[in-house]
């Protein structure tokens, strides 16, 4: 049975699950900075790059694929985005 979290033989969608994660990161972080924080904007960027790969990921199980589809290169490129606007954001916060 395939649920939001497990895939049909019963392995976790790691990717997904951290997509949730950082969404309710995200959330927490933007009640608790404010808006005029950068912080939550990274974990947005990091919880939808996760989100695209998950969605990738779903697609390559239906058939199977040489190379990474363009949505997975999209969430690839989202998450790296966000990753480095938290690393910039945390360096700002402890200087």
């Amino acid at each position: 049975m395939t649920t939001f979290f497990k895939t049909q033989d019963g392995r976790l969608r790691g990717f997904r699950l951290g997509a949730c994660l950082y969404s309710l990161v995200t959330l927490l972080n933007m009640f608790a900075d404010g808006w005029r924080s950068m912080g939550w904007i990274a974990w947005g960027l990091l919880a939808c790059g996760f989100f695209f790969i998950s969605s990738a990921e779903d697609a390559s199980e239906s058939k199977p694929a040489t190379s990474r589809t363009p949505i997975g290169w999209i969430g690839a490129g989202l998450a790296f985005l966000g990753l480095i606007l938290l690393i910039f954001t945390l360096a700002q916060r402890f200087r």
